[in-house]
């Protein structure tokens, strides 16, 4: 199926942790075999989901569609980002609660992008945008570290937030496009549903 989608080498090959042995070393024994190419350049493997701390299942009553979340008035979005406020190799337990603090983070980062569309540049400092895109970048680069580029970002927000308060930022054009490139990286994207 791979090779079908994504032809003979591609660069990331995802599953979870029970694929790690021996499923994964016979695709790339069968792939690498018939092709003679390298398979996949990097393996990521997920940890299992938890519900409220305990292992999900539909027999458990803690299994829950994206219609499920929906229902409850969250955004599809609010889910993306619970999920990258946890790393792909940590246990991640889901938790309404934890759902809850990711649609008030997203709250935030939206509220933020209105107010610096809607605002013109003052005097007084400007924010290093340029600075926050090379910590954001390493987080992202140091094994897809995604809960620390969101804290990065969450604090750019607090940062900026308060500039804006103060009347006191002066590239707020800058800080907007610096957020929305962010934001699409993690696929943060309010437009989309």
């Amino acid at each position: 199926m791979s090779l079908g989608y994504l032809g003979d080498s591609f660069d990331i090959h995802t599953g979870g942790e029970d694929n790690i042995f021996p499923h994964h070393e016979a695709e790339v024994v069968q792939s690498e075999g018939a092709t003679k190419k390298p398979f996949a350049r990097f393996w990521i493997h997920t940890r299992h989901l938890l519900v409220d701390g305990e292992k999900m299942a539909k027999s458990k009553g803690n299994f829950y569609t994206l219609s499920d979340i929906i229902e409850k008035g969250f955004d599809p979005m609010d889910l993306r980002l619970a999920m990258l406020a946890s790393h792909y190799r940590s246990q991640m337990n889901f938790t309404w609660n934890a759902l809850e603090q990711a649609r008030t983070n997203r709250n935030t980062l939206e509220t933020l992008r209105t107010r610096l569309a809607e605002s013109s540049a003052n005097s007084g400092e400007s924010l290093d945008t340029e600075a926050f895109t090379r910590s954001f970048a390493s987080a992202i680069e140091d094994d897809l570290n995604t809960p620390e580029a969101i804290a990065l970002l969450l604090t750019l927000a607090n940062e900026t937030n308060k500039k804006l308060d103060e009347q006191s930022l002066s590239n707020p054009e800058d800080v907007l496009k610096t957020i929305n490139e962010s934001l699409d990286l993690l696929g943060i994207v309010p437009e989309k549903k």
